[in-house]
C-alpha cells in the first residue's frame, strides 16, 4: 500500500499537505528514497483538540512566521524521514536545526522570504542511545557523473559525540543538506518552523543541566547557541504577547472535541498499534470519567512530560519570559487545554500530555524513564 493512502484516519488537509510532496521525495537528512517515510510535523498541535490546532495556526500567521491560512498539516511543516530517526527525535536524542551560515543570515535579515538556499543540520543530543556500539547512518548524494544515481557515505558517532566519517574527532562531520527541490515554492520546508522545532529540544536538553549539554562538541554547541538566538529573535516580545491574545481569542470561539477527523492522528500510529489515544489507560477512574479522571492525567503528564515542565497562562502582568516559554509551549504540539467557557471569558490552563505507550517502552529499555513513584 502507498504511504499517500487515502486512509479514512487521515485529516483532509493533511491528505492535501501529503499530496503536495513528491512521490520520489527521500527522508529530508539521509536522502534515501523509502517507501515507508513517516511524514513528520515540525510544529505540531494537540492531538483531537481542533480547538487548540486552529489557535496554533493563528499564532503564527499573527507572528509573520507563515502565510494567512497557513494549516498545521500543509506541506511548508511537513517533513518525510526515515522511521528510525523519526522516533529518535520524537524521544528527544537528536534535532534538526538550520546549518550555521542560514542561521547568521536569518538573524542579520530574519523576515526576508524566501530561504531558497537554506541548509540544515543533524544534532546529536542522545549519542549513546543514537548509534549505540558503532552502528552507522548513511547519507546519500548524487554521483557526479550521473546525477540520476546514489552515492552513499557511512557516518558514526565520533569520539566527541558528533556524527562523523570516523571515530577520530578530527574526521569529517555530518554535512549540512538542502531540502528536496521538487517541491513547488509555497510548498517548500519552512526554515522558521524548523528552527522553532529545534528550539523546543534544545530547550528540554537545558533544563536536564549543565552536565547534558557540555557532553555536546563545541560544533554542536555553537548550533544550539545560534538556533536559540534565531528563535528569541522570532519571538519577539512585543509580537508574542500581540500572538498570545489573538491565540486566546480564538479559544471561545470553537468548542473542544475530536469527533472531526481533522484533529485525529497528527502523529500517526506507533510500533505496538497505538494511535491517537495511546497515552490513555482503561482505570475505574477513567470509566467514571469527570474530575478524577482530569486529576489523574494531569498529574502524570507532571511527572512524565516531554518537556518535564506545565507553564501556566500567562497574565497581563506576565514577564516577557513567561510568554516567551508560553508560546514555544504550544507549538509543542504536547499543550492540553482544560477550558470553563463562562460567560464572555475562558479560564484556561494548558499542561503537558504524557509520553505514549510506545515512548515509555523505549525509554524504560534504554533506563531513561522515571517509572511510578505513587
Amino acid at each position: 500500500m502507498s504511504i499517500f493512502s487515502t486512509n479514512s484516519s487521515v485529516s483532509p488537509s493533511e491528505r492535501l499537505g501529503r499530496a503536495e510532496i513528491p512521490l520520489h521525495e527521500p527522508c529530508f537528512v539521509t536522502k534515501r528514497p523509502g517507501y515507508a517515510l513517516e511524514k513528520a510535523h515540525l510544529v505540531n498541535a494537540p492531538r483531537r483538540n481542533k480547538m487548540l490546532k486552529s489557535a496554533v495556526e493563528r499564532f503564527l500567521e499573527f507572528c509573520h512566521i507563515v502565510a494567512l491560512g497557513f494549516n498545521l498539516n500543509f506541506a511548508s511543516n511537513l517533513i518525510p524521514l526515515d522511521q528510525n530517526l523519526y522516533t529518535l527525535a520524537r524521544l528527544g536524542f537528536i534535532a534538526l536545526t538550520c546549518f550555521k551560515k542560514t542561521l547568521l543570515a536569518m538573524l542579520q535579515v530574519l523576515f526576508e522570504d524566501p530561504f531558497s538556499n537554506a541548509e540544515y543540520e543533524l544534532v546529536v543530543l542522545r549519542p549513546d542511545h543514537f548509534l549505540p556500539i558503532g552502528s552507522t547512518i548513511t547519507m546519500h548524494t548524487q554521483r557526479p557523473v550521473d546525477p540520476s544515481r546514489l552515492v552513499g557515505k557511512l557516518y558514526m558517532v565520533g569520539e566527541d559525540g558528533a556524527l562523523r566519517e570516523d571515530y577520530d574527532a578530527k574526521s569529517p562531520r555530518f554535512p549540512a543538506f538542502s531540502a528536496f527541490n521538487a517541491r513547488d515554492d509555497i510548498h517548500r520546508v519552512n526554515p522558521f518552523l524548523v528552527i522553532l522545532k529545534a528550539d523546543l529540544a534544545f530547550q528540554r536538553l537545558r533544563r536536564l543541566g549543565d552536565d547534558v549539554t557540555q557532553r555536546l562538541c563545541s560544533e554542536y554547541a555553537e548550533l544550539v547557541d545560534l538556533t536559540m538566538q534565531v528563535a528569541d529573535a522570532i519571538y519577539h516580545p512585543s509580537v508574542v504577547r500581540a500572538a498570545s491574545r489573538a491565540y486566546f481569542a480564538q479559544l471561545p470561539e470553537q468548542t473542544e472535541g475530536g469527533s472531526q477527523k481533522e484533529d485525529e492522528n497528527m502523529d500517526p500510529p506507533g510500533n505496538f498499534g497505538s494511535g491517537a489515544r495511546a497515552d490513555e489507560e482503561i482505570t475505574p477512574q477513567k470509566r467514571i470519567g469527570g474530575v478524577a479522571r482530569s486529576l489523574k492525567r494531569k498529574r502524570k503528564a507532571a511527572k512524565y512530560s516531554r518537556l518535564g515542565v506545565e507553564i501556566s497562562t500567562p497574565g497581563p502582568d506576565a514577564s516577557d519570559e513567561h510568554f516567551r516559554d508560553f508560546a514555544s509551549y504550544i507549538l509543542s504540539g504536547r499543550g492540553k487545554s482544560a477550558s470553563l467557557v463562562l460567560s464572555n471569558y475562558v479560564l484556561t490552563r494548558i499542561f503537558d500530555v504524557p509520553l505514549t505507550t510506545d515512548d515509555e517502552a523505549i525509554l524504560k529499555s534504554i533506563g531513561l524513564y522515571p517509572g511510578d513513584e505513587d
